[in-house]
């Protein structure tokens, strides 16, 4: 009995140290199946929130790194600057990792000479966890008071003024050119879908470097 307990006990400390060892491995498992069928290439459906393609950016009433923040030219990349709209970080799984994956591809974006902006309606402080937590360094714009997202055209209609989650935007992409214009925008209609990070660069780079 005693030789097969310490079996027992040997194979648990076996197993306690593969988790550790592939610990960032099994953490990435539900991730990287989660994003399987919810990032997409392309932008096909006729869904265009959003100011007029064409029309001047028409600016923020957002909070960034404990001041205001009512332009992107302080962001702005030598080619101009994505603006990416999340839902919310504090409840979208999907929202968290698509913040994720736009980081990995921040340096590209960088090269580009385009800025990389995202906005969210969630508090500075539930930014600055999950940036802190992830390694976030993509300036991160905090629109609580919904002003942004009204000012944008972007709020979600499903929420009345009643519902708690009044306010919330659509998720999307705004691509804006270095003199403020807005020259092409990325939103789809199925709100558990998004266009991924590759995808969104590719997009930039046709519209912002020519």
């Amino acid at each position: 009995m005693k030789k097969v307990s310490k079996i027992v006990v040997g194979l648990i400390l076996i197993a306690m140290i593969s988790l550790a060892w592939h610990r960032e491995f099994l953490l990435e498992l539900p991730y990287n199946w989660f994003a399987q069928d919810i990032f997409i290439s392309e932008d096909t459906d006729s869904f265009d929130p959003g100011p007029v393609a064409g029309s001047h950016f028409p600016g923020l009433q957002a909070e960034y790194d404990g001041g205001r923040v009512t332009l992107l030219t302080e962001f702005a990349g030598a080619a101009g600057t994505v603006l990416v709209v999340l839902r919310s970080l504090a409840e979208s799984p999907l929202c968290q990792q698509q913040l994720r994956q736009l980081e990995a591809l921040y340096p590209e974006f960088s090269a580009a000479g385009i800025a990389l902006v995202v906005i969210s309606p969630d508090k500075p402080f539930v930014q600055e966890a999950f940036a802190a937590e992830y390694g976030i360094t993509i300036p991160l714009l905090s629109d609580t008071s919904a002003l942004s997202t009204i000012t944008l055209g972007i709020q979600d209609q499903a929420y009345p003024r009643s519902d708690r989650k009044y306010g919330t935007p659509y998720p999307g992409s705004l691509i804006i050119s270095k003199d403020q214009k807005i020259v092409g925008k990325l939103f789809l209609e199925k709100e558990n879908t998004r266009i991924d990070a590759a995808a969104t660069l590719s997009f930039a780079r046709q519209l912002l470097q020519h």
